[in-house]
């Protein structure tokens, strides 16, 4: 790895423009889509993480977002990747308020 980066990363806590998101769409603009994919790939290794052992601890219900006729698929919400925040989609919800389930499903963070 590259020697100097601890030297080189700010010390003060990161400003909006300068969080994941911001970075993300500003190397999709500068580098294009490949080099923007592989950062996220990279990002996910930052993800928590955790091994099949402890999997039941960390299950995360889905959230419903919406009651639909049960005779119609069920739809799922994954949020952004990687999710900074926990969005919710609540005008896709009002759009399928009566016709579908919506549920979001997140990442499990280990305790």
């Amino acid at each position: 790895m590259y020697a100097g980066l601890s030297s080189d990363l700010p010390r003060a806590q990161p400003g909006a423009s300068n969080r994941f998101t911001a970075i993300y769409h500003q190397v999709l603009r500068r580098q294009g889509a490949p080099e923007a994919m592989a950062l996220r790939y990279l990002a996910s290794y930052g993800l928590p993480t955790f091994d099949s052992a402890r999997r039941t601890e960390h299950g995360v219900a889905p959230q419903v977002f919406t009651r639909g006729d049960a005779r119609r698929p069920a739809l799922a919400f994954f949020p952004g990747y990687p999710a900074l925040t926990n969005p919710v989609p609540a005008n896709l919800g009002r759009a399928l308020s009566g016709e579908f389930d919506l549920h979001g499903l997140t990442h499990p963070m280990p305790v």
